[in-house]
Protein backbone atom coordinates (compact mmCIF):
# COMPACT_ATOMS: atom_id res chain seq x y z
CA UNK A 1 0.00 0.00 0.00
CA UNK A 2 2.84 1.87 0.71
CA UNK A 3 4.47 2.12 -2.52
CA UNK A 4 1.16 2.80 -4.47
CA UNK A 5 1.14 5.96 -2.31
CA UNK A 6 4.68 6.74 -3.32
CA UNK A 7 3.87 5.90 -6.93
CA UNK A 8 1.22 8.51 -6.85
CA UNK A 9 3.11 11.15 -5.49
CA UNK A 10 5.88 10.92 -7.82
CA UNK A 11 3.26 11.37 -10.57
CA UNK A 12 2.42 14.28 -8.81
CA UNK A 13 5.58 15.67 -8.35
CA UNK A 14 6.20 15.22 -11.77
CA UNK A 15 3.21 16.98 -12.78
CA UNK A 16 3.78 19.88 -10.31
CA UNK A 17 7.36 20.27 -11.79
CA UNK A 18 6.63 19.98 -15.55
CA UNK A 19 3.65 23.20 -15.26
CA UNK A 20 6.99 24.67 -13.63
CA UNK A 21 8.61 23.59 -16.98
CA UNK A 22 5.83 25.29 -18.96
CA UNK A 23 5.19 28.48 -17.27
CA UNK A 24 8.86 29.55 -17.35
CA UNK A 25 9.26 28.64 -20.97
CA UNK A 26 8.13 31.39 -23.28
CA UNK A 27 8.60 29.25 -26.28
CA UNK A 28 6.34 26.74 -25.16
CA UNK A 29 3.79 28.98 -23.56
CA UNK A 30 3.39 29.86 -27.23
CA UNK A 31 2.60 26.49 -28.42
CA UNK A 32 0.24 25.78 -25.83
CA UNK A 33 -1.63 28.64 -25.19
CA UNK A 34 -1.00 31.92 -27.35
CA UNK A 35 -1.22 28.89 -30.78
CA UNK A 36 -4.59 27.07 -29.48
CA UNK A 37 -6.43 30.61 -28.57
CA UNK A 38 -5.04 32.71 -31.99
CA UNK A 39 -4.66 30.56 -34.37
CA UNK A 40 -8.37 29.41 -34.64
CA UNK A 41 -9.64 32.61 -34.24
CA UNK A 42 -7.68 34.46 -36.89
CA UNK A 43 -8.89 31.22 -39.25
CA UNK A 44 -12.45 32.00 -38.91
CA UNK A 45 -11.97 35.59 -38.94
CA UNK A 46 -10.43 34.88 -42.19
CA UNK A 47 -13.20 33.04 -43.59
CA UNK A 48 -16.29 35.03 -42.38
CA UNK A 49 -18.20 35.78 -44.27
CA UNK A 50 -18.17 32.05 -45.24
CA UNK A 51 -20.11 32.57 -48.68
CA UNK A 52 -18.90 34.73 -51.76
CA UNK A 53 -21.26 36.79 -52.97
CA UNK A 54 -21.60 39.30 -55.94
CA UNK A 55 -18.81 37.91 -57.79
CA UNK A 56 -18.26 40.61 -61.01
CA UNK A 57 -18.26 39.28 -64.12
CA UNK A 58 -18.43 40.89 -67.75
CA UNK A 59 -20.62 39.63 -70.31
CA UNK A 60 -19.52 39.15 -74.00
CA UNK A 61 -23.18 38.84 -76.03
CA UNK A 62 -22.66 37.69 -79.73
CA UNK A 63 -26.28 37.13 -79.85
CA UNK A 64 -27.87 40.06 -78.59
CA UNK A 65 -31.38 38.82 -78.71
CA UNK A 66 -33.96 39.22 -75.88
CA UNK A 67 -32.95 35.45 -75.36
CA UNK A 68 -29.31 36.46 -73.99
CA UNK A 69 -30.59 39.35 -72.44
CA UNK A 70 -33.38 37.46 -70.18
CA UNK A 71 -30.66 35.00 -69.79
CA UNK A 72 -27.97 37.59 -68.99
CA UNK A 73 -31.14 39.76 -65.97
CA UNK A 74 -31.79 36.12 -64.88
CA UNK A 75 -27.78 35.47 -63.98
CA UNK A 76 -27.32 39.04 -62.43
CA UNK A 77 -30.73 38.39 -60.19
CA UNK A 78 -28.69 35.45 -58.85
CA UNK A 79 -26.90 36.06 -55.31
CA UNK A 80 -23.72 34.91 -56.17
CA UNK A 81 -22.92 36.89 -59.72
CA UNK A 82 -23.00 40.78 -60.55
CA UNK A 83 -22.91 42.06 -63.93
CA UNK A 84 -21.00 44.56 -64.10
CA UNK A 85 -20.93 45.15 -68.45
CA UNK A 86 -20.13 44.08 -71.30
CA UNK A 87 -17.57 43.87 -74.05
CA UNK A 88 -17.47 44.37 -77.34
CA UNK A 89 -15.00 41.25 -77.91
CA UNK A 90 -13.11 38.67 -75.68
CA UNK A 91 -9.93 40.81 -75.99
CA UNK A 92 -11.48 43.61 -73.81
CA UNK A 93 -12.91 40.83 -71.73
CA UNK A 94 -9.57 39.36 -70.75
CA UNK A 95 -7.99 43.22 -70.18
CA UNK A 96 -10.74 43.57 -67.43
CA UNK A 97 -9.75 39.80 -66.25
CA UNK A 98 -6.17 40.42 -66.27
CA UNK A 99 -6.74 43.85 -64.72
CA UNK A 100 -8.74 42.52 -61.83
CA UNK A 101 -12.04 44.55 -62.66
CA UNK A 102 -13.93 40.97 -63.32
CA UNK A 103 -13.46 37.64 -62.01
CA UNK A 104 -15.13 35.74 -65.03
CA UNK A 105 -15.99 36.40 -68.03
CA UNK A 106 -19.87 35.23 -69.84
CA UNK A 107 -19.24 34.81 -73.72
CA UNK A 108 -22.73 34.12 -75.46
CA UNK A 109 -22.48 32.32 -78.95
CA UNK A 110 -24.34 34.54 -82.22
CA UNK A 111 -26.59 31.57 -82.34
CA UNK A 112 -28.10 30.84 -78.47
CA UNK A 113 -31.50 32.42 -79.41
CA UNK A 114 -31.50 30.16 -82.90
CA UNK A 115 -30.68 27.01 -81.19
CA UNK A 116 -33.29 27.75 -78.22
CA UNK A 117 -35.97 28.24 -80.99
CA UNK A 118 -35.30 25.17 -82.40
CA UNK A 119 -35.51 22.78 -79.20
CA UNK A 120 -31.69 22.45 -79.48
CA UNK A 121 -28.98 22.45 -76.87
CA UNK A 122 -27.66 25.92 -76.66
CA UNK A 123 -24.01 26.77 -75.09
CA UNK A 124 -22.79 29.54 -72.91
CA UNK A 125 -19.19 29.81 -71.70
CA UNK A 126 -17.80 30.91 -68.67
CA UNK A 127 -13.97 31.66 -68.46
CA UNK A 128 -13.06 32.47 -64.19
CA UNK A 129 -10.47 33.41 -62.33
CA UNK A 130 -9.27 30.59 -60.96
CA UNK A 131 -6.49 31.93 -58.28
CA UNK A 132 -9.73 31.05 -55.59
CA UNK A 133 -12.14 28.36 -55.83
CA UNK A 134 -14.42 29.77 -54.08
CA UNK A 135 -15.51 31.98 -56.50
CA UNK A 136 -15.45 29.90 -59.07
CA UNK A 137 -17.78 27.68 -57.09
CA UNK A 138 -20.26 30.69 -56.81
CA UNK A 139 -19.90 31.63 -60.55
CA UNK A 140 -20.11 27.66 -61.88
CA UNK A 141 -23.02 27.07 -59.06
CA UNK A 142 -25.64 30.45 -60.64
CA UNK A 143 -25.15 29.19 -64.25
CA UNK A 144 -25.88 26.12 -63.27
CA UNK A 145 -29.01 27.30 -61.56
CA UNK A 146 -30.02 29.80 -64.12
CA UNK A 147 -29.58 27.59 -67.01
CA UNK A 148 -31.91 24.46 -65.02
CA UNK A 149 -34.41 26.98 -64.82
CA UNK A 150 -34.33 28.87 -68.12
CA UNK A 151 -34.36 25.00 -69.43
CA UNK A 152 -37.32 23.85 -67.63
CA UNK A 153 -39.34 27.13 -68.39
CA UNK A 154 -38.58 26.60 -72.29
CA UNK A 155 -39.83 22.95 -72.05
CA UNK A 156 -42.52 23.76 -70.57
CA UNK A 157 -44.08 26.33 -72.55
CA UNK A 158 -43.14 24.80 -75.81
CA UNK A 159 -44.26 21.24 -74.82
CA UNK A 160 -48.10 20.63 -76.74
CA UNK A 161 -51.35 18.97 -74.52
CA UNK A 162 -53.21 16.17 -76.00
CA UNK A 163 -55.21 18.10 -77.94
CA UNK A 164 -52.00 19.87 -79.41
CA UNK A 165 -52.55 23.59 -77.84
CA UNK A 166 -49.36 24.82 -75.81
CA UNK A 167 -49.19 24.10 -72.11
CA UNK A 168 -49.15 27.44 -70.31
CA UNK A 169 -45.92 27.90 -68.62
CA UNK A 170 -45.96 26.51 -64.95
CA UNK A 171 -42.36 27.08 -64.24
CA UNK A 172 -39.94 23.80 -64.54
CA UNK A 173 -41.50 20.58 -64.29
CA UNK A 174 -39.24 19.46 -61.40
CA UNK A 175 -37.34 22.06 -59.06
CA UNK A 176 -34.40 20.97 -57.79
CA UNK A 177 -33.07 22.11 -54.55
CA UNK A 178 -29.29 21.39 -53.14
CA UNK A 179 -28.77 20.58 -49.12
CA UNK A 180 -25.39 20.36 -48.10
CA UNK A 181 -25.99 17.81 -45.18
CA UNK A 182 -23.46 19.07 -41.98
CA UNK A 183 -22.75 22.33 -43.63
CA UNK A 184 -26.50 24.12 -44.24
CA UNK A 185 -24.76 27.11 -45.00
CA UNK A 186 -22.46 26.18 -47.94
CA UNK A 187 -20.26 28.03 -46.09
CA UNK A 188 -16.21 27.53 -46.55
CA UNK A 189 -15.79 28.45 -42.75
CA UNK A 190 -17.86 25.47 -41.83
CA UNK A 191 -16.54 22.99 -43.98
CA UNK A 192 -12.69 23.50 -42.92
CA UNK A 193 -12.91 25.28 -39.63
CA UNK A 194 -13.69 21.79 -37.54
CA UNK A 195 -10.98 19.72 -39.28
CA UNK A 196 -8.22 22.64 -38.98
CA UNK A 197 -9.63 23.11 -35.07
CA UNK A 198 -8.25 19.62 -34.58
CA UNK A 199 -5.58 20.22 -36.30
CA UNK A 200 -4.39 23.47 -34.34
CA UNK A 201 -4.46 21.49 -31.01
CA UNK A 202 -2.46 18.90 -32.08
CA UNK A 203 0.34 20.21 -34.20
CA UNK A 204 0.77 22.70 -31.07
CA UNK A 205 0.69 20.13 -28.28
CA UNK A 206 3.58 18.28 -30.23
CA UNK A 207 5.59 21.41 -30.84
CA UNK A 208 5.43 21.92 -27.01
CA UNK A 209 6.37 18.94 -26.01
CA UNK A 210 9.16 18.91 -28.47
CA UNK A 211 10.46 22.12 -27.51
CA UNK A 212 10.37 20.75 -23.63
CA UNK A 213 12.47 17.53 -24.40
CA UNK A 214 14.72 19.23 -26.69
CA UNK A 215 15.56 21.19 -23.67
CA UNK A 216 15.69 19.13 -20.48
CA UNK A 217 18.63 17.60 -23.50
CA UNK A 218 20.35 20.54 -23.86
CA UNK A 219 20.25 21.21 -19.84
CA UNK A 220 21.49 17.73 -19.84
CA UNK A 221 24.31 18.69 -21.78
CA UNK A 222 25.27 22.30 -19.92
CA UNK A 223 25.26 20.89 -17.07
CA UNK A 224 25.29 17.13 -16.71
CA UNK A 225 22.64 16.80 -14.30
CA UNK A 226 19.04 14.57 -14.79
CA UNK A 227 15.93 16.54 -14.41
CA UNK A 228 15.27 16.68 -10.37
CA UNK A 229 12.07 14.47 -11.00
CA UNK A 230 14.06 11.83 -12.89
CA UNK A 231 16.46 11.10 -10.40
CA UNK A 232 14.52 8.69 -8.21
CA UNK A 233 11.50 8.53 -10.02
CA UNK A 234 10.81 5.89 -13.16
CA UNK A 235 10.12 6.09 -17.03
CA UNK A 236 6.45 4.98 -16.09
CA UNK A 237 6.08 7.72 -13.59
CA UNK A 238 7.62 10.66 -15.14
CA UNK A 239 5.74 9.75 -18.46
CA UNK A 240 2.33 9.58 -16.99
CA UNK A 241 3.22 12.57 -14.85
CA UNK A 242 3.93 14.57 -18.05
CA UNK A 243 1.21 13.47 -19.65
CA UNK A 244 -1.17 14.61 -16.93
CA UNK A 245 0.33 18.46 -17.16
CA UNK A 246 -0.32 18.46 -20.90
CA UNK A 247 -3.64 17.10 -20.79
CA UNK A 248 -4.72 19.35 -18.12
CA UNK A 249 -3.52 22.32 -20.03
CA UNK A 250 -5.34 20.95 -23.13
CA UNK A 251 -8.55 19.90 -21.60
CA UNK A 252 -8.88 23.65 -21.41
CA UNK A 253 -7.68 24.42 -24.73
CA UNK A 254 -9.81 21.83 -26.47
CA UNK A 255 -12.98 23.32 -25.02
CA UNK A 256 -12.64 26.78 -26.04
CA UNK A 257 -11.39 25.51 -29.70
CA UNK A 258 -14.15 23.18 -30.08
CA UNK A 259 -17.34 24.58 -28.37
CA UNK A 260 -16.62 28.56 -27.89
CA UNK A 261 -14.89 28.93 -31.10
CA UNK A 262 -17.63 27.24 -32.86
CA UNK A 263 -20.32 28.93 -30.93
CA UNK A 264 -18.74 32.49 -31.58
CA UNK A 265 -19.28 32.07 -35.09
CA UNK A 266 -21.76 30.65 -35.46
CA UNK A 267 -20.48 27.12 -37.19
CA UNK A 268 -22.62 24.03 -36.76
CA UNK A 269 -22.94 22.08 -33.68
CA UNK A 270 -25.14 19.66 -34.40
CA UNK A 271 -23.68 17.00 -31.79
CA UNK A 272 -23.69 16.41 -27.96
CA UNK A 273 -21.02 18.06 -26.43
CA UNK A 274 -20.41 15.88 -23.65
CA UNK A 275 -19.80 12.80 -26.53
CA UNK A 276 -17.85 15.71 -28.23
CA UNK A 277 -15.48 15.19 -24.65
CA UNK A 278 -15.26 12.00 -24.67
CA UNK A 279 -14.25 11.12 -27.94
CA UNK A 280 -11.32 14.34 -27.68
CA UNK A 281 -9.66 12.29 -24.25
CA UNK A 282 -8.10 9.45 -26.20
CA UNK A 283 -6.92 11.65 -29.19
CA UNK A 284 -5.38 13.69 -26.48
CA UNK A 285 -3.32 11.34 -24.86
CA UNK A 286 -2.35 9.59 -28.47
CA UNK A 287 -1.50 13.17 -29.61
CA UNK A 288 0.73 13.52 -26.04
CA UNK A 289 2.31 10.36 -26.11
CA UNK A 290 3.34 10.84 -29.95
CA UNK A 291 4.79 13.89 -29.00
CA UNK A 292 6.65 12.38 -26.58
CA UNK A 293 8.58 9.82 -29.38
CA UNK A 294 8.85 13.12 -31.84
CA UNK A 295 11.36 14.32 -29.29
CA UNK A 296 13.91 11.76 -29.13
CA UNK A 297 14.44 12.88 -32.50
CA UNK A 298 14.89 16.83 -31.32
CA UNK A 299 18.58 17.72 -29.91
CA UNK A 300 18.02 21.39 -30.12
CA UNK A 301 14.95 23.37 -29.58
CA UNK A 302 15.00 24.72 -32.86
CA UNK A 303 14.20 20.81 -34.23
CA UNK A 304 10.92 21.11 -33.54
CA UNK A 305 9.89 23.48 -36.34
CA UNK A 306 12.00 20.96 -38.44
CA UNK A 307 10.21 17.91 -37.33
CA UNK A 308 6.42 19.25 -36.69
CA UNK A 309 6.12 22.13 -39.13
CA UNK A 310 7.31 20.27 -42.18
CA UNK A 311 4.78 17.62 -41.33
CA UNK A 312 1.22 20.18 -41.09
CA UNK A 313 0.37 19.89 -44.62
CA UNK A 314 0.82 16.32 -45.11
CA UNK A 315 -1.11 16.14 -41.62
CA UNK A 316 -3.72 18.43 -43.42
CA UNK A 317 -4.10 16.13 -46.59
CA UNK A 318 -4.47 13.08 -44.82
CA UNK A 319 -6.89 14.39 -42.41
CA UNK A 320 -9.31 13.44 -45.46
CA UNK A 321 -11.50 16.68 -44.94
CA UNK A 322 -9.71 18.82 -47.65
CA UNK A 323 -9.15 15.61 -49.76
CA UNK A 324 -10.92 12.50 -49.89
CA UNK A 325 -9.75 9.41 -48.29
CA UNK A 326 -10.21 6.67 -51.13
CA UNK A 327 -8.43 8.80 -53.65
CA UNK A 328 -5.30 9.17 -51.43
CA UNK A 329 -2.70 6.30 -52.67
CA UNK A 330 -2.70 3.33 -50.20
CA UNK A 331 0.95 4.08 -48.66
CA UNK A 332 -0.18 7.08 -47.87
CA UNK A 333 -3.84 6.00 -46.42
CA UNK A 334 -1.94 3.35 -43.85
CA UNK A 335 0.49 6.40 -42.71
CA UNK A 336 -2.64 8.61 -42.45
CA UNK A 337 -3.84 6.20 -40.02
CA UNK A 338 -0.72 6.08 -37.58
CA UNK A 339 -1.63 10.28 -37.32
CA UNK A 340 -4.04 10.72 -34.30
CA UNK A 341 -5.01 13.74 -36.22
CA UNK A 342 -6.68 11.50 -38.92
CA UNK A 343 -9.26 9.26 -36.99
CA UNK A 344 -9.47 12.85 -34.67
CA UNK A 345 -11.24 14.78 -37.99
CA UNK A 346 -13.13 12.56 -39.04
CA UNK A 347 -14.84 11.63 -35.65
CA UNK A 348 -15.04 14.94 -34.97
CA UNK A 349 -16.86 16.34 -38.30
CA UNK A 350 -19.41 13.49 -38.08
CA UNK A 351 -20.55 14.76 -33.93
CA UNK A 352 -19.99 18.16 -34.43
CA UNK A 353 -21.63 18.86 -38.09
CA UNK A 354 -23.48 15.70 -38.63
CA UNK A 355 -24.67 15.05 -35.37
CA UNK A 356 -23.43 11.59 -34.91
CA UNK A 357 -23.39 9.56 -31.80
CA UNK A 358 -20.37 8.59 -30.13
CA UNK A 359 -21.43 4.94 -31.01
CA UNK A 360 -21.35 6.28 -34.60
CA UNK A 361 -18.21 6.52 -34.57
CA UNK A 362 -16.74 4.12 -32.64
CA UNK A 363 -14.58 2.94 -35.12
CA UNK A 364 -12.39 6.33 -34.69
CA UNK A 365 -12.95 5.91 -31.19
CA UNK A 366 -11.68 2.54 -31.04
CA UNK A 367 -8.88 3.39 -32.99
CA UNK A 368 -7.49 6.55 -31.20
CA UNK A 369 -7.07 4.20 -27.95
CA UNK A 370 -5.54 1.46 -29.75
CA UNK A 371 -3.07 4.52 -30.85
CA UNK A 372 -3.03 6.21 -27.17
CA UNK A 373 -1.67 2.64 -25.91
CA UNK A 374 0.75 1.91 -28.88
CA UNK A 375 2.63 4.95 -28.61
CA UNK A 376 2.82 4.55 -25.09
CA UNK A 377 4.27 1.18 -25.05
CA UNK A 378 7.14 2.60 -27.32
CA UNK A 379 7.43 5.98 -25.88
CA UNK A 380 8.16 3.83 -22.83
CA UNK A 381 10.95 2.16 -24.22
CA UNK A 382 12.59 4.31 -26.16
CA UNK A 383 14.30 5.75 -23.41
CA UNK A 384 14.71 2.31 -21.16
CA UNK A 385 16.75 1.13 -24.57
CA UNK A 386 18.68 4.30 -24.65
CA UNK A 387 20.21 3.76 -20.50
CA UNK A 388 20.73 0.07 -21.94
CA UNK A 389 22.85 1.33 -24.85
Amino acid sequence: MLKIRDWFIDIYRVWRHEFHNVFRDPGVMIFFLFLPVMYPIIYTLIYNPELVREVPVVVVDFDRSPESREYVRSLDASEYVKIIGYASDKIEARRALWEKECYGVLEIPSDFAKDLNRGESAQVDMYADMSLLVQYKGLLTAISDVTAAMGGHLKTSNAPDLMGAMMPDKGSPMPNKGVAIGNPTAGFASFIIPGILILVLQQSLILGIVMLGAGRRERLRATGLPEPTAIHTGTARTMIGQALCYFTIYSIMSVFDLYFIPHFFNLPQAGNYVEVNIFVIPFLLSTIFFGMIVQHLAREREDAFLLVVFFSVIFLFLAGFTWPLYAVPGFWRVMGWLVPSTWAVQGFIHISSNGASLAEVSGCYHALWILTIAYFLIAYTIPRLKKRT
